[in-house]
């Protein structure tokens, strides 16, 4: 076979692949969301597997470390608790229900909206939790700076 014939072959093997191969990603869910992004070497993530909440799992470093952080807040007397999953001995509290928000991602240049646990940007990650009758609106920054 001739070096141009084996170059013709090639590129109708590789044309053949592409066309076969489908990618979705509806709902989008990434395999963690990012919660405070500083560097590669200085971040926290909420690791997601089938779509955890917020206060479902506790974040993690990006080698997979627990951070250990957690979050209460107190409505009407309740105390409800909406990041981590801590175990405070003596501890009375409520886990606060995560709702579902609109998320915006853009595949193929079009605008794709998807309902999830989160939303997040490039720069945030935002939650929304219901302690008792409040909607508690939990954001993470990573912030960008220009150099």
């Amino acid at each position: 076979m001739s070096l141009a014939a084996l170059r013709i072959f090639s590129l109708l093997i590789l044309l053949a692949a592409a066309q076969a191969v489908t990618w979705t990603a509806a709902p989008f869910n990434p395999p963690s969301v990012p919660l405070a992004v500083r560097t590669p070497y200085l971040s926290a993530w909420l690791p997601q597997g089938a779509g955890a909440a917020l206060n479902d799992v506790w974040p993690t470093f990006w080698t997979g470390q627990i951070l250990g952080w957690a979050g209460f807040v107190k409505v009407d007397g309740t105390a409800y608790s909406f990041l981590g999953t801590p175990n405070v001995p003596g501890a009375t509290y409520i886990k606060a229900t995560q709702k579902s928000l609109q998320v915006c991602v853009i595949l193929n240049s079009q605008v794709q909206n998807f309902m999830t646990k989160r939303q997040f940007t490039a720069t945030q990650s935002i939650f929304v939790l219901s302690a008792g009758p409040v909607d508690v609106t939990v954001t993470f920054l990573s912030p960008v700076e220009v150099e």
